[in-house]
């Protein structure tokens, strides 16, 4: 695991601002940090390295092939990089050391881009350059896990890890007026291939960026969709399966891809959270090594699940590490995770970075999570409700129904639309999100929802075809944010964060599966919901022994302790630059914010934007921040 940062063009690298502005990424990378320019110095690579996989310095980059002619930086984790060697050392391949980075240069040689790309199990944000051919690519992982961000000006193309490496060398900093107020107003991330500057883009999941270094022409390649994943054929035949056989199967191919991820050179450890999808990853992490497990766990007076974690642990012969702090550390600890997260989306994750700078300080590099079960396999409500609008409206509401509620009720066809997939859920009536958050939505992502809901067409029950589609759509486009946040606080803390669920071979399994194997029906007053999801994982839990006290736990998400003392902060602390980027009195988003109900959600946002524009537009330091944040609330 390592940050990249590199400039490539046609004019000379201003080499003492490239170094300064690469070692801003020290962070995700305290074990080596290398540089390489070219002869004529257009050309400048960089990187900060995360050992995990040999730990020697045949590891270090920006890494060169036999013939000196390819050269690459790159930040990520390829899991089947040994069964890949294998296959190329068949074919004439010839390696240096054992790491996966070598991997990549030599099958890019053998097998050429397109073809390694698919061949590739991991996650990763690489930069390639190809001396011979004359042409650099850059190159980010399906699922988005780890990020890569560019600027292009003047013929000359910067690419980091990190946006605020990009903005300390170019010195500009504009921010996209248009891509913040959706990313306000949605509580999701900036569209498409923007970022918060209109300045710097990233590269979309599953796509490559190719320069031609003579005419600096630039070209864009989409190697992977998840759509692609779906097989008709796959599926129909997971549809004559048994329950059980389903479970068979999900149970081996997650097995496997947990063996994989928990393999490495340094220690591995499992951030848990004494929920369903953590202690299944920690229950087959037990089983398939032969290393002792250690369990990360952030406690905290106000959850009650701290007994369930003991418990767990001492059944399963792990070593449970609990992480306390209060509300206090963890607010004054939000300006540094925005720094790091260079967003002014929702930052809940306040106890995560505790979890990994605590990993970290008992020697561990590296942590499984259990992230992405919930978009694969129905554990959200929103996924949930969106099945009882669907049935309700495919099954139900007939034409002529439909047509009269049209004419009788304002805005109902609009209403239809998934995003207002709460509503027609009698247990959970939160439409709190509301019509800007739709129209910034369907702005942005009408088309990606059109090739979402095209992907199970073969599918004969339209309901279940439109259930795969919302579940497809949330995983490949709306996941991209907790992607974006497990990679910045962890990498923060120097540790890097593994996530089995979003293996190939488990999303494969998972987008072949309709929606019937993964949601139930199954009324409950306790969940606030008719439907259970993710009843494959329930299934296999139970046959690692995994308690009914941990499998029906009601999902809490990230703790947090700091509510109170955001209210006493947000009344006393300026919000004076966002009142200016609204052009809106302060006194009335304070005013607002104090008394709307459920406001949790808006004070989160509101904090984290007026932070963001201190930090990256008003040249505020994160120190300066926490000193302000200290006055207030001490």
């Amino acid at each position: 695991m390592c940050s990249v940062f590199g400039i490539v063009g046609n004019k000379k690298v201003d080499l003492p601002l490239f170094e300064k502005s690469a070692r801003l990424m020290n962070h995700r990378g305290p074990d080596y940090f290398g540089t390489w320019k070219s002869g004529n110095e257009h050309i400048a690579l960089s990187s900060s390295r995360l050992a995990l996989n040999d730990l020697s310095e045949h590891g270090h980059q920006p890494m060169a092939d036999h013939s000196n002619k390819l050269r690459i930086v790159f930040n990520g984790e390829i899991y089947n990089f040994k069964e890949l060697k294998k296959e190329l050392i068949s074919e004439g391949a010839k390696f240096k050391n054992n790491t996966d980075t070598e991997v990549i240069l030599e099958g890019y040689k053998f097998w050429g881009m397109p073809d390694l790309l698919k061949k590739i199990r991991g996650m990763f944000a690489f930069g390639l350059l190809d001396e011979e051919k004359n042409k650099f690519i850059l190159a980010r992982d399906t699922h988005g896990m780890k990020p890569l961000f560019y600027n292009i000006k003047d013929n000359q193309l910067i690419f980091s890890s990190e946006i605020k490496s990009i903005i300390n060398y170019t010195n500009e900093r504009k921010i996209d007026y248009n891509s913040a107020q959706s990313v306000f107003l949605t509580n999701s991330i900036a569209p498409l291939d923007k970022t918060l500057f209109n300045n710097i883009k990233k590269i979309n999941l599953g796509e490559t960026l190719n320069i031609d270094l003579k005419n600096f022409s630039i070209s864009k390649q989409r190697f992977s969709l998840l759509k692609n994943f779906i097989d008709k054929d796959e599926y129909y035949k997971n549809e004559n399966l048994s329950f059980e056989e389903i479970c068979n199967k999900f149970d081996k191919t997650l097995s496997d891809s947990v063996a994989e991820h928990f393999e490495a050179d340094a220690p591995v450890g499992v951030m848990f959270s004494a929920g369903l999808d953590s202690s299944l990853i920690a229950a087959i992490a037990k089983k398939c090594s032969k290393k002792p497990v250690h369990l990360f766990k952030y406690s905290s007076d106000k959850l009650k699940d701290n007994n369930l974690a003991k418990d767990f642990a001492e059944k399963f012969n792990m070593k449970l590490i609990e992480i306390k702090s209060n509300g206090k550390d963890l607010l004054l600890d939000l300006p540094r995770l925005i720094y790091h997260y260079e967003t002014i989306n929702k930052c809940e994750g306040s106890a995560l970075g505790k979890i990994c700078r605590s990993a970290r300080s008992h020697g561990f590099k590296a942590l499984l999570t259990g992230d992405a079960s919930d978009e694969l396999f129905g554990g959200y409500y929103s996924q949930q409700s969106f099945l009882l609008r669907t049935f309700i409206q495919n099954n139900i509401l007939t034409p002529k129904i439909r047509k009269f509620l049209i004419k009788a009720i304002p805005f109902f066809e609009f209403l239809q639309f998934p995003k207002w997939d709460y509503i027609l859920n009698p247990f959970n009536p939160n439409i709190s999100e509301g019509p800007l958050n739709f129209l910034f939505w369907k702005g942005h992502r009408l088309k990606e929802w059109n090739e979402s809901i095209n992907a199970y067409d073969f599918v004969k029950n339209q309901t279940q075809a439109e259930c795969n589609s919302y579940l497809l759509d949330e995983l490949q486009y709306r996941f991209e944010r907790f992607m974006i946040r497990a990679d910045s606080y962890g990498m923060m803390e120097s540790v890097e964060l593994r996530l089995p669920f979003l293996d190939k071979r488990v999303v494969k399994l998972a987008l072949n599966l309709s929606i019937k194997k993964k949601i139930r029906f199954r009324p409950s007053w306790k969940r606030k919901s008719l439907f259970s999801g993710k009843e494959i994982n329930k299934y296999v839990a139970k046959r690692y022994g995994i308690s009914d006290s941990i499998l029906k736990r009601v999902q809490i998400g990230t703790p947090y302790d700091g509510k109170d003392l955001e209210k006493k902060l947000i009344g006393k602390w300026p919000l004076k630059y966002l009142a200016e980027f609204f052009e809106i009195k302060e006194d009335k988003i304070v005013y607002n914010l104090l008394n709307i109900k459920d406001n949790e959600q808006l004070i989160w946002c509101f904090l984290s934007s007026e932070i963001f524009i201190r930090l990256f537009f008003k040249g505020e330091t994160v120190e300066n921040i926490q000193e302000q944040f200290k006055t207030v609330i001490k």
